[in-house]
């Protein structure tokens, strides 16, 4: 009888220390083809992830020379809520496969993020506000040449030239609510949605907006008789200005511009659910999923 109730109080004890240890394990996370394991994977750089350049395809193109293919990476299980949660998983993800660069190519929130690993000389590792080291972390794992821990992920390999090499753009100060572009025959919008023009300055607050919203607002613009739409991403990338501090945009064209990503009217290689944005903080271009939420600033074709 006594041994009896010894195992019948063991069991409880037995069961509770299975749920802790259940609970620990939950917490920290390993990514896949990696050897350990990182508690709030999503939220924090890793030691490794601190060494990973972050790129866009815009800007990697023409420094690709000095970098070797790692891996494909899908976020998979690690589920980002924001643009900068996906960020920080994929550089935590290439940093523990021995990259030192990563090449964000689209963010779905609550879905996935898309990206992919590469090991870069210094001439292959420019363009980067939002990275913190220049050191590199050498290859030392071996692991196959596929991450992905997803099962509905969209092929994301196209790489695209820079489109702002011919016809440039010539920008007329601001001077009110509209700026000419004279060298591409374009009206832009001075503020972003949700501001308004007031001598030199965008007052109020600029809005974060879906994809339907956004092109609806600027279908709804009409200034001096010309027709607004949402710019193509040729057409935004065009008002990027690399040198900045903040953001990366003339201000004194485009005061209050948001360093954030804002919307192109312009699908994502022919997704149906993912269009290109353009990174006024980072300075580079990729895919983001149209339930999201981006800055808007319209454009219509000058006659």
């Amino acid at each position: 009888m006594i041994s009896i109730l010894k195992n019948w109080v063991r069991l409880p004890l037995l069961m509770l220390g299975c749920l802790v240890l259940i609970g620990l394990l939950g917490s920290c996370k390993t990514v896949p083809g990696c050897q350990s394991a990182f508690c709030n994977y999503k939220e924090d750089l890793t030691l490794y992830g601190r060494n990973v350049r972050l790129l866009y395809e815009d800007g990697f193109k023409a420094g690709s020379a000095g970098c070797q293919f790692r891996a494909e990476l899908n976020t998979g299980a690690y589920v980002p809520g924001t643009n900068q949660e996906a960020i920080t998983i994929l550089r935590n993800m290439a940093g523990e496969i021995g990259a030192n660069t990563v090449v964000m190519q689209s963010y779905n929130r609550d879905r996935d993020a898309i990206g992919r690993a590469y090991v870069c000389d210094a001439a292959g590792t420019q363009i980067s506000t939002q990275t913190q080291t220049t050191n590199t972390v050498p290859v030392t794992n071996t692991v196959s040449n596929t991450i992905n821990t997803a099962t509905n992920s969209q092929n994301t390999q196209t790489q695209t030239a820079n489109p702002n090499s011919n016809n440039p753009s010539a920008f007329q100060a601001a001077a009110g609510a509209t700026v000419t572009d004279t060298g591409k025959r374009l009206s832009w919008q001075t503020c972003s949605m949700g501001q308004s023009y007031q001598t030199g300055k965008c007052a109020g607050q600029a809005t974060a907006e879906s994809l339907q919203t956004a092109a609806s607002y600027c279908n709804q613009m009409s200034t001096a008789g010309y027709t607004y739409r949402l710019p193509d991403r040729t057409e935004l990338l065009s008002v990027l200005k690399e040198g900045t501090s903040t953001v990366k945009v003339d201000t004194r064209i485009f005061p209050d511009t948001k360093a954030d990503i804002y919307w192109t009217r312009e699908s994502y290689n022919g997704s149906p659910i993912t269009n290109w944005v353009v990174d006024f903080g980072g300075g580079g271009s990729f895919g983001y999923g149209t339930e999201n939420q981006a800055y808007v600033r319209c454009v219509a074709n000058l006659p």
